[in-house]
C-alpha cells in the first residue's frame, strides 16, 4: 500500500469516528404547522421552531422604526 492509500484509509477511519459523535441533520420545519417561526439555537446548533400563537401586532402599532 502506498502512502496515499494509507492516508486515505486513515482519513476514512477518522471520518467514521467523527460521524458517530456528531448529531444527525435537523428535521425540516413543517411550514403548515404555524404562521410564524423562531430561530432557536441549542448546543451550537440552530433550527426553526414553530410559534403556535404569535402576538397580534398591527401595522399601525409600529411607529418610529427606521
Amino acid at each position: 500500500m502506498n502512502e496515499l492509500s494509507a492516508l486515505i484509509c486513515r482519513a476514512e477511519r477518522v471520518l467514521e469516528r467523527l460521524e458517530g459523535i456528531l448529531p444527525g441533520p435537523a428535521a425540516p420545519p413543517d411550514w403548515s404547522a404555524a404562521h410564524a417561526f423562531l430561530w432557536r439555537r441549542r448546543h451550537g446548533r440552530g433550527s426553526l421552531q414553530a410559534v403556535g400563537v404569535p402576538h397580534g401586532i398591527r401595522l399601525k402599532d409600529l411607529q418610529d422604526i427606521d
